[in-house]
C-alpha cells in the first residue's frame, strides 16, 4: 500500500467509526413523519377506508378486537398483533377508552372512537360498552366460521 492510499483508508476508518448505527434517533417532528409515511401496508388499508367511509370504518366506534377478526378473516390481510390494528386507528386519529365491558365481544374491551369524538369522549367505559354495537352483530357484516382442514 503506497502512502496515499494509507492516507485514504485512515480518513475512511476515522469517518466509520465516528458511525453508530445501532443508536437511537433523537425525536424530532421529522421522525413521526417519517414513521408516518412507512410501507406499512395495514397502516395504508385503514387509512384508505377510513377516508372512504367504507363499512366498518364508517362507524363513530370500533373495536380492535373485531377489526383484527375482519381484517385477517374477511381481508385477508397479514395482521399478526391487535397492536398493529390499534397503531393504524391511532394514526388516522382514533382516541381509545379502556376497559369497556360490550356483551357479545368481551369483557374489558377498548373501544376506539374514530368519529364524532366531541360526542363520545365525555362518556365512561361503562356508557361505552352500552352504546357500543358490534358490526359482526349489527348485521352488516356477517361473520363465517373458519374453515380449517381439509374440506
Amino acid at each position: 500500500m503506497n502512502k496515499e492510499q494509507k492516507q485514504i483508508k485512515k480518513v475512511i476508518d476515522k469517518a466509520f467509526s465516528q458511525l453508530h448505527i445501532l443508536s437511537n434517533i433523537t425525536w424530532t417532528p421529522y421522525r413521526d413523519e417519517m414513521a408516518k409515511l412507512a410501507d406499512r401496508p395495514l397502516n395504508d388499508f385503514v387509512k384508505e377506508q377510513f377516508q372512504q367511509g367504507v363499512q366498518p370504518f364508517n362507524r363513530d366506534l370500533v373495536t380492535t378486537v373485531e377489526l383484527f377478526d375482519y381484517l385477517k378473516i374477511e381481508r385477508r390481510m397479514r395482521v399478526t398483533r391487535e397492536r398493529d390494528v390499534a397503531a393504524a386507528l391511532k394514526l388516522i386519529g382514533g382516541i381509545r377508552k379502556r376497559g369497556c365491558p360490550i356483551t357479545d365481544v368481551g369483557d374489558t374491551v377498548n373501544i376506539w372512537i374514530i368519529h364524532n369524538h366531541d360526542k363520545y369522549t365525555g362518556m365512561t367505559a361503562k356508557e361505552l360498552g352500552k352504546l357500543y354495537v358490534g358490526f359482526y352483530t349489527e348485521g352488516k357484516l356477517k361473520k363465517e366460521a373458519l374453515k380449517l382442514g381439509r374440506n
